[in-house]
Formats: structure tokens, sequence, C-alpha cells
């Protein structure tokens, strides 16, 4: 709706978060999730994963736990996780 423009200000352009690229959203994701973490109060945070591989859903989770203790964390993948990716204090939930 016309109230509320969520994207990415490059310069003087507005490019609407639909139009930006796989990589881009990545980016904006995390950007974004770091801000509104920022303040007191309890924090949930949910991750699109899809831009993540096995090989770095550990390093990710890692991060976002040591800058986000206490908060609740969810993060969606693509691909099956084997639980010895995940660190200690991560749960693994198969839909």
């Amino acid at each position: 709706d016309d109230h509320l423009f969520m994207g990415w200000k490059d310069g003087d352009r507005l490019r609407p978060y639909g139009g930006l690229s796989g990589g881009e959203r990545v980016f904006f994701d995390g950007a974004l999730s770091a801000a509104m973490l920022k303040g007191s109060g309890q924090k949930i945070l949910i991750l699109e994963g899809g831009e993540l591989d096995s090989s770095n859903l550990r390093d990710t989770l890692l991060k976002i736990s040591q800058a986000n203790p206490g908060a609740q964390v969810i993060v969606n993948c693509w691909f099956p996780v084997d639980v010895k990716d995940v660190p200690e204090g991560w749960k693994v939930v198969r839909l």
C-alpha cells in the first residue's frame, strides 16, 4: 500500500524490495534484521536462509547467536539440515 516503502536507496534511486536480486536481498535482510534487533525488549528474528548452503549455515547461526543473545531466532532453509552442522543451543525442526 502507499503507507510504507520497503526497499533499497541507491543514491537518488529507490528500488522496491520485490525488485532486489537474491544477493541484494541477503544484504538488505541482514541490515533490516540488525536494525530491528536494536533497543530493549524481547526480540524475534526470522531469517529466510535460501541463499545459505550447508557449509555456511553453521557460521551464520553462530554469528546470529553471538550478536543477539537471548533472541528467539527462526532460520528457514530449503535443504535438509544435518544436526552436526547446527551449533549448541539451536534446534532443528523438519516440516
